[in-house]
Order: structure tokens, then sequence, then C-alpha cells
């Protein structure tokens, strides 16, 4: 869709929905790095907490939430996030690639 029909539908310009989706990536870069880091798992109320000073919704905490645990990467069980295998796997390949 042209510019203008995206505006319409979403009432954002495409340029703010690539704002917006950078923020999103950048959140969630954010939050698997921290649950990396914390493999006995990080409490989700600290993460929501830590989201909420950068602005982040309830409903964006819930959209993070699904996303990472539908693509493997997190595991909930009670409010801890633990990082599944393929997270760490990622994870280790990352720093290793930035040293």
């Amino acid at each position: 869709p042209g510019d203008e029909q995206v505006k319409a539908e979403t009432g954002a310009s495409p340029a703010r929905m690539e704002k917006q989706e950078a923020i999103m990536q950048n959140l969630i870069n954010a939050v698997l790095s921290t649950i990396a880091e914390t493999p006995e798992g990080a409490p989700g109320g600290i993460l929501y907490a830590g989201l909420m000073t950068k602005g982040l919704t309830s409903e964006g905490f819930q959209i993070i939430q699904t996303f990472v645990v539908s693509a493997g990467l997190v595991d909930i069980q009670n409010d801890l996030w633990i990082p599944t295998p393929r997270l760490l796997t990622a994870y280790a390949a990352a720093k290793a690639a930035t040293k």
C-alpha cells in the first residue's frame, strides 16, 4: 500500500510507524539481553517496571511477552522470565561476534 493508504488505515505515517517499530525492537533487545544475563529468571514485574519508565504501556508489554514466548526465546514460570537454550545460544553467538 502507498503512504497515504497506510496513514488512512492506521492513523500514522509510514515514517512514524518505522520509528515505533525501531523503538519496540530496541525494547525487545533490552529485555532479551536482561533475561539472557539472568539464567535463573528475570521477574516479569521488574521487567515491566523498567519498561514503563521508557513509556511502554501494558499492551506493549503484552506484545513483547507474546513475541518472545512464541519465538521460543523465553519460558515464563510464575512471574519469572527464563531464557530458553535457543536464546542463550543466540545471545552467546552475538556477544562473541562483537568481540
